[in-house]
């Protein structure tokens, strides 16, 4: 038997002797109440965010939140990149697919 202290409780393993290998056997035993589990395990489970977002941070997500849709058709959410303004996107593709790009132009 092996004895675990966890952040929700206790959890005792072992190997389990039985005539029929094929039969499961396990027990559960609350020694807190179902309430006091689930609050500490949401309270394990729970991000804090406490690092303010820097403005290019705050602009990523202004500008997920502005653009980001779903799309019945494919099933699929349809994002677009947010590209600084300083850059252009087309400059970013590799020097055959930007030829291509400016072919089609």
């Amino acid at each position: 038997m092996v004895g675990q202290n966890t952040r929700l409780g206790w959890l005792i393993s072992g190997p389990v002797n039985t005539a029929n290998p094929n039969q499961s056997h396990y027990s559960l035993v609350g020694v807190q109440e179902l309430d006091d589990s689930l609050k500490r395990f949401w309270e394990v489970e729970e991000t804090v965010f406490s690092q303010e977002l820097t403005p290019e941070q705050e602009e990523c997500e202004n500008h997920y939140r502005l653009t980001t849709r779903w799309s019945p058709d494919t099933g699929r959410y349809v994002v677009r990149l947010p590209f600084k303004p300083d850059i252009c996107p087309t400059k970013m593709l590799t020097s055959s697919a930007y030829d291509s790009q400016m072919a089609t132009n």
